[in-house]
């Protein structure tokens, strides 16, 4: 070679493969990638030169080349690889004509050697020196892939599209095509030897990898095309001129791993949806998928631009339709990938969720789904398969799925890793669910799906609200027939604004339409009795308002009724559907009020300082901003006071209902009361039944000392990263009979360790005022765990340090020891979650305890239930653990102990009699059971004076013989005009000719007072001279008792209920009465 030289070879040169040459050394043996060489020579005639020469051959490689059409189709395969292929990739051009477009379709191999004979040969799975490269007609990079991982059908945006597959690491980077001006005069040579033994290796490795098919379409008519960039636009065909009829068009957007797709549409307009039945002639279809059978996002028609939409993995399915008819300018969208992995939020009125198809380990993806205010949401799951439960999995701890209240924070409506015997169903309260989706890294493959539709019927109290048609702003479902229940306060009454209706229109309403209808009943009801709007008690009821059509002119008056109970119902037909629907917003009118963002309030009783009005309740709802509290100063209070304040009272809650943490239950005379709530949100309610005095008067101020809060307590981590100058209160709770564990994992504390500014602080209780378990003020990674003797855990933190933090987990223990004072009527406990069953814990253990030494107690189930339950137990050697309630006469699980074990196959459990214990000690050991139980004490000594309104009396040693040669009176006080009601539960004495021997004696007053029965009483219940099951007390007055036993003989003895009459009719001339309770 001998061709005119400079360093850029500009002038004179030879180009080959887009490389030029010049000088007199000539470059190394250059090979093609294909079946077609192209060779350049240059020669500008300004400096002779003697040119080149040189010489080429053909050689068999088994694979590339350039495959136009028009020629015969071939089938594009590396599996006749040459053992004289000197280089270390194959390359194809695919030619289309112009106005064509060409189309790659892949295919996996179907066979495959498993002998690699050089470790340094390529893997199957290695994507480093063994992948494929799709390249577009500008050369830019479509997608790489490796062979074990082949993509969906791939087309180029004009007339080529290259591929090239790659088996060498000395060929790994993306290839760029672009012509190259190189000064090769001094390259090596290649080793034709070195490059012909690794192909033989190779070739040994596979008898064939993959295959792949092409394809030529007209451009004008072919809109399918998958998208693998990151980023990228999607315009419906001819965009921004309309689109053509009769087409069919699906795109696929398939974003890396780990990533979620965002769509962000700039013009959409297609042809409007019919206005009969609102059906979508031209439509985009988009789906949380890869194909045409993945979750729907959602069907779009008409020029509604479609809101922001975010897949839940690395796949997106899109279809555009149109028909032959109307034509408009389409759409035009923009796509990007975000680096999240799963999740999303769903607005659909009804809807599915799937897992991703692939994941890696240790994925924790987050669901919201979001529906029209006023409605609830209903969560079928339908496939749940995580495979077999490892062991750290048993209780669901590691890869599960969880439905929580709202948000995260939320409370949760339940965990699941199995569907168990029956597809689970999860029902909101709200219009708001959260689902997590968490898998470790023990878990490649499972999933979940589920299916989710909103519930329009539903009950709702408070004093506001707003209600949305279903899918609102979008149009409504067709064949709706919702139903919303509203109560309001008592007292007041309910004013209804509408802000938007958009509906089908009709003469009369006959169609899509509206109804307000106004409740009336003899006795109204109060905010406590909501649940009893489901019992279908009668009531009369008649229509204020129906509405249709569009009031987009002007909206309807406001609706006021005069009671404070309203019916609201929409029915849609299945004809249009293609407006937005309505929205309104209800109030409750007479008392009360809600508090947004204020720095100080007033709040106060109807007509303070003078008498409130009765049958009257008052809610107030306060909200302070963000990271503040409230706190709020009862300067004076008036009421009327009442047994357990179960008439008129005043309550204050922490929190943004009844349902939250109760701070105070006022219902006497007092002044200068400050409560503080733990978070940004306090309620207050006031309740007047048939009494009058003053009231009261409050004022509240907000406070930027708001950092802490409530933690209803099931099983969670609490931790305040990175604080500084930090002085944050956290109150965890859980219900009243159950105890709270916690572990504090760490604490950080970079400072000073001064235990005044800088301090964790645990209290046994709900303040600081309670016993102290810990405090912290030195820094510590030693882990230590800690257990309330209470329901509840005071957690202070205060720090003036930066980078002071903490870390706890807690949890809830079920069960704990619980004390029965003798002055309380009955205790009530329930199962954990009751209820429902709560998986976490299968045993629970509760030890009661009476106040009174000499006391026993009385235990009676209310409701019982057992699950998975395996048999009867009727007191033989099975210990029945599976499912199972059984009572110890002890505090300790001992056979012989055993007063009561239930264990019963499936089905709703008669409730079993009433058990009595020996001593002042009762345990409860339950095994997946669901139950309610009063629990009381009784009075085992001989004798006393009882001022109670209702309670039990028994001979002494009860339900075991009463003793020998003994004398006991009791005295049962009751106010003027005061009637007993007796009611013996058992009774047995020794039976004697008049009863001489043991008896018992009942007078009126005093020993000397009217016998009541006219005789004493011993015996078994039915004799004649025994007692019968309800004594008929005539007269008003207290009871004067005798229990008088012989020195021969004993029985059981007897088991006396007594309460003081609730309805009592007097015919005396003249008289006294004292409310009951009122001795003086």
């Amino acid at each position: 070679m001998d061709i005119e030289f400079d360093h850029r070879c500009i002038f004179d040169y030879l180009a080959v493969k887009g490389q030029r040459y010049c000088g007199k050394t000539p470059p190394p043996p250059i090979y093609s990638f294909n079946n077609e060489l192209r060779i350049q020579y240059v020669n500008d005639e300004s400096k002779p030169s003697r040119g080149f020469r040189g010489k080429y051959e053909a050689i068999e490689i088994g694979c590339g080349g350039v495959l136009k059409q028009g020629d015969p189709m071939v089938a594009i395969s590396v599996d006749r690889l040459s053992d004289r292929l000197p280089v270390h990739q194959c390359f194809w051009e695919i030619q289309a004509n112009q106005s064509f477009v060409a189309m790659i379709k892949f295919y996996p191999s179907e066979t495959r050697s498993s002998m690699i004979h050089d470790r340094n040969t390529l893997s199957v799975d290695s994507c480093s020196d063994h992948y494929v490269m799709i390249n577009d007609t500008d050369g830019s990079l479509i997608k790489r892939f490796c062979i074990g991982n082949l993509p969906p059908p791939i087309t180029s945006s004009g007339n080529i599209l290259f591929m090239t597959y790659v088996f060498d690491k000395t060929n790994e980077s993306n290839y760029e095509y672009s012509d190259q001006r190189i000064n090769t005069t001094d390259q090596s040579r290649v080793n034709k030897n070195s490059n012909a033994s690794r192909i033989n290796n190779l070739v040994s490795s596979f008898n064939q990898i993959f295959y792949a098919t092409y394809h030529f379409m007209p451009s004008h008519s072919y809109c399918d095309r998958n998208h693998f960039k990151n980023v990228g636009k999607i315009r419906s065909p001819r965009y921004p001129h309309r689109y053509p009829p009769n087409r069919n068009c699906t795109w696929i957007i398939h974003v890396d791993n780990g990533m979620q797709i965002k769509l962000n549409f700039t013009l959409f307009r297609l042809e409007p949806p019919s206005e009969i039945n609102s059906h979508c002639y031209d439509y985009l279809e988009i789906r949380n998928g890869r194909n045409s059978n993945s979750p729907l996002i959602g069907k779009f028609c008409g020029s509604n631009l479609p809101r922001l939409i975010t897949s839940h993995g690395n796949y997106i399915f899109l279809r555009f339709i149109s028909d032959a008819s109307m034509q408009n300018r389409g759409f035009e969208l923009n796509y990007e990938a975000m680096s999240s992995g799963c999740g999303g939020l769903m607005t659909a009125e009804s809807g599915s969720i799937e897992s991703p198809e692939t994941y890696g380990s240790n994925l924790n993806c987050e669901w919201k789904i979001r529906i029209s205010e006023g409605s609830t949401i209903v969560a079928y799951i339908v496939d749940l398969d995580f495979g077999p439960k490892p062991d750290n999995n048993l209780h669901c701890e590691s890869n599960y799925i969880e439905f929580f209240e709202k948000d995260n924070n939320g409370r949760s409506l339940g965990r699941f890793c199995s569907l168990e015997s029956r597809n689970p169903v999860v029902k909101t309260q709200s219009n708001q669910l959260f689902l997590k989706f968490t898998i470790d890294a023990s878990l490649r493959r499972g999933g979940f799906k589920l299916n989710y539709h909103t519930d329009c019927n539903r009950t709702i109290s408070g004093r506001y609200g707003v209600i949305e048609s279903p899918n609102y702003p979008d149009s409504h479902p067709h064949n709706l027939n919702c139903r919303w229940h509203i109560l309001g306060p008592l007292g007041n009454n309910i004013t209804v604004i509408f802000t938007e209706i958009t509906l089908e229109n009709s003469i009369a309403c006959k169609y899509d339409h509206i109804n307000i209808s106004e409740v009336i009943r003899s006795t109204p009801y109060d905010l406590s009795m909501v649940n009893h709007l489901n019992l279908n008690e009668p009531f009369d009821s008649f229509i204020k308002s129906t509405l249709c059509g569009n009031y987009t002119a002007m909206l309807p008056l406001p609706i006021r009724t005069k009671s404070n109970e309203i019916i609201i119902t929409f029915v849609s037909d299945e004809t249009r559907s293609m407006d937005s629907g309505f929205r309104l917003e209800w109030a409750a009118e007479g008392c009360g009020d809600n508090f947004r963002n204020l720095p100080y309030g007033v709040i106060s009783s109807l007509n303070y300082p003078h008498p409130y009005s009765t049958s009257i309740e008052c809610l107030w709802h306060i909200r302070a901003e963000p990271g503040h509290k409230i706190d709020l100063y009862i300067e004076e209070f008036d009421l009327d006071f009442s047994y357990e304040c179960s008439y008129t009272y005043l309550k204050i809650f922490s929190g943004p209902d009844e349902n939250s943490p109760l701070l105070s239950n006022l219902c006497d005379r007092g002044s200068n009361i400050h409560l503080s709530s733990f978070g940004d949100t306090m309620t207050v309610k006031f309740f007047s039944h048939q009494t009058i005095r003053k009231g009261f008067n409050a004022t509240f101020r907000t406070t930027d000392e708001g950092c802490g809060g409530i933690l209803s307590v099931r099983k969670g981590f609490l931790s305040l990263p990175d604080a500084s100058q930090k002085d944050c209160s956290f109150l965890l709770m859980a219900e009243e009979n159950y105890d709270i564990e916690i572990t504090v994992l760490s604490y950080r504390n970079p400072g000073r360790s001064d235990c005044i500014q800088n301090h964790l602080r645990i209290f046994d209780g709900d303040s600081d005022q309670s016993p102290l378990l810990a405090e912290l003020c030195q820094q510590t990674t030693e882990s230590f765990t800690l257990q309330s003797n209470d329901s509840s855990i005071y957690i202070h933190f205060k720090s003036n340090t930066i980078g002071s933090n903490f870390n706890i987990t807690y949890e809830k223990v079920c069960g704990k020891t619980i004390i029965i004072d003798n002055q309380m009527e009955f205790k009530e406990i329930t199962s954990i979650n009751y209820p429902h069953h709560y998986k976490e814990f299968d045993k629970c253990r509760f030890l009661f305890r009476a106040s009174n030494p000499n006391d026993r107690l009385t235990f009676r189930y209310s409701h019982l239930d057992l699950i998975n339950e395996i048999k009867f137990d009727d007191g033989s050697n099975e210990t029945c653990e599976a499912a199972s309630a059984i009572i110890y006469d002890s505090d300790q699980e001992s056979f012989d102990k055993r007063l009561q074990t239930i264990c019963v196959t499936f089905q709703t459990i008669k409730i079993p009699a009433p058990v009595v214990t020996s001593g002042d000690t009762l345990l409860l050991v339950t095994h997946n059971a669901i139950f309610r139980a009063l629990i009381s004490s009784i009075k085992s000594y001989c004798g006393g004076d009882f001022d109670s309104i209702e309670g039990f009396i028994s001979s002494p040693g009860y339900p075991n013989s009463y003793p020998l040669n003994i004398e006991c009176i009791w005295k049962l006080n009751a106010a003027p005009s005061n009637i007993f009601e007796l009611e013996f539960r058992d009774f047995d004495l020794e039976s004697s000719e008049y009863c001489n021997n043991d008896y018992l004696e009942i007078r009126l007053d005093n020993s000397s007072g009217l016998m009541i029965g006219d005789r004493r009483l011993c015996g078994k219940l039915g004799d004649q001279t025994s007692a019968i099951p309800k004594l008929l007390v005539e007269k008003p007055g207290s009871l004067w008792l005798k229990f008088r036993t012989d020195e021969i003989g004993v029985a059981k003895g007897f088991l006396l209920f007594f309460r003081l009459s609730h309805s009592v009719q007097l015919s005396m001339p003249n008289g006294v009465i004292g409310s009951p309770g009122n001795y003086n």
